[in-house]
């Protein structure tokens, strides 16, 4: 009786340890999908393909070009969100680009924060939050905001 327990205590330990596992994993992953996105730095802007978005953040850049299309201007975004300008050297921030998961929301969304810089002579390091979900496996992007310029894509405004 005793063995049997002690095997289902060192079964149940074993999972715990793997499920641990898996979050730091999947931790790890979810910033390892935001760290891709700055090498190059990735536009939604350019081209038609949204495929790495998701909730908000899709519907955002949805309607943004439904309004390019019917005003022939730009649309709600005109602005490179992964930096959050229009101006940066890539170079510098895939040098300096560092991605850390800050938590979860309460819809199990993987948190994580990009800090890098834009210039090599900039004096200040940016910041851009991340929302990421799992959607079919992959990691893909909810919303982002910018802290610094105080803008969000879920609450930015177009009509």
């Amino acid at each position: 009786m005793r063995s049997m327990k002690r095997a289902v205590l060192v079964t149940l330990g074993l999972a715990a340890g793997l499920l641990s596992l898996a979050g730091a994993a999947s931790a790890e992953e979810a910033a390892e999908a935001v760290r891709a996105l700055y090498a190059p730095v990735w536009n939604p802007l350019e081209g038609e393909d949204l495929s790495k978005l998701t909730g908000p953040a899709l519907a955002l850049f949805e309607k943004s070009a439904k309004v390019s299309a019917e005003t022939g201007e730009a649309g709600c975004v005109d602005f490179v969100v992964t930096v959050g300008g229009q101006d940066f050297d890539d170079e510098e921030v895939a040098r300096t680009i560092e991605t850390v998961e800050t938590g979860r929301s309460p819809e199990g969304d993987a948190l994580v924060t990009a800090r890098f810089r834009s210039f090599p002579d900039g004096d200040a390091d940016q910041e851009i939050r991340w929302t990421m979900r799992q959607v079919g496996g992959a990691w893909k992007v909810a919303d982002i905001e910018s802290p610094l310029d105080e803008w969000k894509l879920s609450t930015f405004p177009c009509d």
